[in-house]
């Protein structure tokens, strides 16, 4: 996606959305639900995408709240393997 049109959404859709660093969170359970049907995730989609995330927050710098993050999306990636050595 091109940096305008994302800049577009994150003005439209603020409210529903949390940022720190450049990592975005939607705290909006309805709004979630919304994209979710927008985009027709089925539940491998959104599986594989967790797994995506806490890959990608493991190679960053680890603070506390990130590794809250990251067990949560190794969890709801059914990678308790992983989850197994974070809370390790």
């Amino acid at each position: 996606m091109p940096e305008a049109k994302f800049q577009f959404y994150v003005v439209i859709f603020q409210y529903f959305l949390m940022e720190e660093n450049g990592l975005f969170c939607i705290f909006s359970q309805g709004f979630k639900n919304c994209i979710r049907a927008y985009f027709s995730m089925q539940q491998n989609e959104v599986i594989e995408l967790h797994s995506k995330i806490a890959e990608q927050m493991e190679k960053a710098e680890t603070q506390l709240r990130e590794l809250e993050e990251i067990s949560y999306h190794f969890e709801q990636s059914n990678q308790f393997l992983k989850l197994k050595d974070v809370l390790g």
